[in-house]
């Protein structure tokens, strides 16, 4: 049952940093973000889905030491970028069976597209 768990942990970080990487893209080119509120979204859906499931198989229920991101960031694309990063070193801790440092980086991951929610509530993008 673990081993499915974190495969389908690993299949939804892996989703999610490509929606990352595909909202980077159009950050970079200096299209309107706002276009991709939905693909936001669903990496953010993505990302609290693998927490959730990392959470169950770990039976964590509390962040041992976690990071945390400036609450008002005003560059969406930094913030876009440290998703990316954190999703990409979640997955490398998955590789390595390290499974409290993946639960750490994909909170990472998720906190930074909840402020780039908060942006594109706010129309700050």
């Amino acid at each position: 049952m673990k081993d499915r768990r974190v495969e389908k942990v690993r299949t939804l970080i892996e989703d999610a940093l490509k929606m990352s990487d595909e909202a980077i893209m159009v950050v970079s080119k200096g299209r309107n973000l706002m276009s991709m509120a939905d693909t936001v979204w669903e990496a953010y859906s993505k990302v609290e889905h693998s927490i959730i499931l990392l959470k169950l198989d770990l039976e964590d229920e509390l962040s041992q030491g976690q990071k945390t991101l400036e609450k008002d960031s005003p560059d969406v694309g930094a913030l876009l970028v440290k998703t990316s990063d954190s999703l990409t070193d979640a997955l490398d801790n998955l590789d390595s069976s390290d499974l409290h440092e993946a639960l750490k980086d994909s909170r990472m991951a998720r906190d930074a597209l909840k402020l780039v929610l908060s942006h594109l509530r706010r129309g700050r993008v």
